[in-house]
């Protein structure tokens, strides 16, 4: 038999066409659940909310806005790791997709070491970001129902909550001593303040708690266990109040989301001795670069490390300070409580507190 070796080349080459013919046809006309995306890897991280699988796919993490935080944890966490990939049920983005190259939304998970590592719930939890509630049905309806809101309170109702869980607070060092003002943020005595009033330079210090009618008139005082955490350059400071056998405390939540300008909010604080002075005004700017943010309500002497909160109750800063520009404008700033609540969520010795 005569071997044709064009012939058998152009045999070859149609078998070939046929064959990738039917493979392409395959690849792009099948559609495939993003929910069995199981054992990517990520091979770049595009931003801080985007990032390239190595099967081509492009995975736009949902409920994550990208900023440097963001992008500087996927690098850390995510890159060249094994992924895999939920779509949201309720979300208006595509749970399918027929080409490697698509674009995708979804939450995304890290295996490594025998571990899950939920990436978009970890950067949200670990107050890495802000949530983003563009295209998050069913997760926002799942976290209403686990986490609800507090209702909206007037403002005799703010008070009646406030002014319980705020307490006056006298301290000295070896050349002075001062009033301050400090909140609890669990019943079991864990509170805050300013460093400025309770930091490591103090030598000794008290509480003193107020009455049922909300006045201090120092028959309720009581002792500091210790200092658990003090941050100067903020300037918070994390402490245990001993508290009475068997006594348990009024408490304040802390927010769960960062405070937006101009939400209302409250200010309870002791200034110049007077007892738990209530003051209302509104936020008036954010300034996440230095962890402040600003606020219309009177701050003066003694109202410093009182809570600032907003119409539900939750703490969304520390007050702190009056700062007097040279044209005599008197700017009010407190502590934003999302960079208190990232030291709070991580220390070894603080189990739980009120909105964690």
């Amino acid at each position: 038999m005569n071997f044709n070796l064009n012939k058998f080349k152009a045999a070859l080459m149609c078998a070939a066409l046929i064959i990738g013919s039917i493979g392409m046809t395959s690849c792009r006309g099948k559609k495939k659940q993003i929910d069995k995306v199981n054992n990517a890897k990520v091979i770049q991280v595009i931003n801080g909310n985007t990032v390239k699988l190595n099967n081509g796919l492009t995975v736009h993490l949902l409920g994550i806005p990208a900023n440097t935080q963001t992008e500087n944890y996927l690098k850390s966490t995510a890159l060249n790791k094994t992924v895999s990939l939920t779509s949201d049920k309720s979300s208006s983005k595509p749970k399918i997709y027929k080409r490697s190259s698509d674009e995708v939304w979804a939450y995304m998970k890290v295996k490594e070491d025998n571990k899950v590592i939920p990436l978009n719930g970890t950067m949200i939890r670990n107050k890495i970001c802000e949530v983003n509630t563009d295209f998050l049905g069913d997760s926002i309806q799942k976290f209403k129902e686990i986490n609800p809101l507090p209702p909206i309170m007037d403002y005799p109702a703010l008070k009646a909550k406030m002014v319980p869980a705020t307490f006056m607070i006298r301290a000295h060092d070896n050349r002075q001593s001062w009033l301050g003002t400090g909140f609890f943020i669990s019943e079991n005595g864990l509170a805050l303040t300013n460093e400025h009033v309770l930091g490591e330079g103090v030598v000794d210090g008290y509480v003193s708690l107020p009455n049922s009618d909300g006045r201090i008139d120092g028959t309720r005082n009581r002792g500091i266990i210790k200092l658990i955490y003090s941050d100067p350059r903020l300037d918070y400071t994390i402490f245990q109040v001993q508290l009475d056998p068997g006594e348990t405390v009024p408490y304040l939540e802390l927010a769960a989301q960062q405070t937006v300008v101009p939400d209302e909010i409250a200010i309870v604080g002791n200034p110049l001795g007077f007892d738990a002075l209530f003051t209302i005004g509104n936020v008036s700017q954010i300034f996440d670069e230095v962890g402040k943010i600003g606020v219309t309500a009177d701050i003066t002497t003694g109202n410093s490390g009182g809570p600032i909160c907003n119409r539900r109750g939750q703490v969304v800063g520390i007050s702190q300070s009056v700062a007097v520009s040279e044209a005599g404008d008197a700017p009010k700033f407190g502590v934003d409580i999302m960079r208190v609540r990232r030291v709070l969520d991580n220390h070894s010795d603080i189990p739980t507190y009120a909105g964690k």
